[in-house]
């Protein structure tokens, strides 16, 4: 399975405030810093380095793609868009686009590589299609251990179409143990953010923007207070606490409307499908606004289940679902309008995290990496081979605007490329044999 014979632990610096030793909990004795205590794992995750967190975003689409119109003409930067990628040419030189890579083996029994395209272990056929084995997602946030309030968030968009109920596991924390998603987004607001009642109020924005001011300013006067007292090095130390506090501020005063929660407006069905367009956007909006209040730097947002049964009526009468229609030959127009929705929603996506400001500098795109995933390459013939998958941002690790084709490789080894990004030291993800090592060419 997961090969961690170079995995290095977590390093976890303690806070070390004063001389003598001034640790958190007696910092927290002050009433401003214990008001300031739901934010102090924000503070002591960015005073390390000055650092904005590194996240990773994991999406999931299911049924397959046309090919044809999928794959960029061209090769290496000099490529061009076909139909299907098209809407994503203002972001063309952030992504790489990437195709011959393999779910192995191949072939298989149908709908049979959605619990393998996270995890590179095959699903276990005898156990309802279930993984043996923990997702990238969840090791991801195991092994890094961020002091944020959720280790992972995992967000669902109507995802109740589907003809098998044990076909719509995708994420494992560990052996035959799926990770639900949620698919309401006001139940994950109010698990993020608490009671929907504020969103979109300005006087409770306003109230809680003077509030945590307040707290701020108590805080700070608490740390010149305590300068007296410390030596040099911990002074240092509790320079970079300042710097984080200011940033901490700056985020307050520039996004507090995000970090207050997105304005979920009037509230809709989540469970139909006649309001799949809407809950996109709101779930959206609700990963974009969890990344940039730090509740978690590990998302994974799923379009559908892997036999979606979604129908498309805004973008013509196709007569029948997705799943349907990846199975009949003369419907390949509409699935090309379909997959090039999609890629009208994942350019929304990368607008949404690029007009959000880190404290600093640069925007929240820039401190991210996304992993467009589909299982499936052929939805008619179930094809696990040549995969459409596509990574966005990453940028402090990958060298983007380029298309690559792999010409059949086992896809385990980009599993390993994404852990890297994220800072772990691991050989290999999975199954060792079919993924072992890093992919080289997109560095």
């Amino acid at each position: 399975m997961i090969n961690q014979t170079k995995q290095k632990a977590p390093v976890r610096h303690q806070c070390r405030i004063g001389a003598p030793k001034i640790g958190r909990r007696a910092l927290l004795q002050s009433g401003a810093c214990a008001a300031l205590a739901p934010f102090l794992p924000v503070l002591e995750s960015r005073a390390q380095d000055g650092a904005p967190p590194k996240r990773i975003l994991f999406c999931y689409q299911a049924n397959g793609t046309v090919h044809q119109e999928w794959k960029p003409s061209g090769i290496g930067a000099d490529f061009e868009f076909n139909r299907i990628l098209a809407p994503l040419e203002n972001h063309k030189k952030d992504l790489l686009v990437l195709s011959g890579l393999d779910l192995e083996p191949e072939p298989a029994k149908p709908h049979s590589g959605h619990p393998q395209l996270f995890s590179n272990v095959p699903a276990d056929m005898d156990r309802f299609r279930l993984c043996p084995s923990i997702t990238l997602d969840q090791y991801i946030a195991q092994q890094r251990q961020d002091n944020t309030r959720f280790s992972t968030l995992e967000l669902g968009i109507v995802p109740f179409g589907g003809d098998d109920f044990y076909t719509r596991e995708i994420l494992f924390r560990g052996p035959y143990d799926p990770v639900p998603w949620e698919p309401s987004p006001y139940a994950a607001f109010d698990r993020v953010f608490g009671t929907q009642g504020g969103a979109g109020n300005s006087d409770g924005i306003d109230k809680r923007l003077a509030l945590r001011q307040r707290i701020l300013d108590g805080v700070k006067n608490d740390l010149n207070r305590l300068q007296s007292k410390l030596g040099m090095e911990d002074r240092a130390l509790m320079q970079r606490h300042e710097e984080s506090i200011v940033q901490l501020e700056n985020r307050f005063r520039q996004s507090v409307s995000i970090c207050d929660g997105p304005n979920l407006g009037e509230p809709l069905d989540f469970r139909s499908v006649a309001n799949y367009r809407e809950m996109a956007q709101l779930q959206m909006d609700m990963m974009v606004s969890a990344f940039a209040c730090d509740a978690t730097r590990v998302g994974t947002l799923i379009w559908s289940g892997p036999t979606s049964t979604q129908p498309f009526p805004w973008l013509g009468d196709f007569g029948n679902n997705h799943h349907v229609l990846s199975h009949d030959p003369n419907q390949i127009e509409a699935l090309i309008q379909i997959n090039t929705w999609y890629s009208e929603q994942h350019k929304v996506l990368i607008d949404k995290l690029k007009s959000v400001p880190e404290p600093g500098g640069g925007t929240l795109f820039d401190n991210t990496v996304i992993f467009f995933a589909n299982p499936l390459s052929d939805g008619n013939a179930h094809r696990k081979i040549d995969l459409p998958l596509m990574l966005a941002g990453g940028k402090w690790h990958f060298n983007t605007g380029r298309y690559i084709d792999f010409e059949s490789k086992p896809h385990g080894h980009l599993l390993v490329s994404l852990a890297h990004a994220m800072g772990l030291d691991i050989d290999s993800f999975g199954e060792p044999e079919t993924g072992t090592g890093a992919l080289n060419e997109l560095l």
